[in-house]
């Protein structure tokens, strides 16, 4: 099996796509940009729907920004996306 890629970017989209922002940026913070814990949720299945990756929505939550839920969360180098 392979590793799934997942694109910084396309990371912030799905996020700004569920919050209602148009476009938020990798060192935007999950919930200062809107996003609750129901939107965390969404979040998670859909990450795991799209690209087989599972996380919780606390770690959605929880990250300072985008950036840090792509490398220190999904474990992906932050020039990769």
């Amino acid at each position: 099996m392979t590793t799934p890629v997942l694109e910084l970017q396309e990371l912030t989209k799905l996020c700004g796509d569920v919050i209602g922002v148009p476009a938020p940026g990798p060192g935007d913070n999950f919930l200062e940009a809107g996003g609750d814990s129901l939107m965390a949720l969404r979040i998670a299945a859909l990450l795991e729907e799209r690209w087989g990756i599972a996380i919780e929505a606390s770690d959605v939550l929880f990250a300072e920004s985008f950036a840090e839920l792509y490398t220190e969360v999904l474990g992906f180098p932050l020039g990769h996306g």
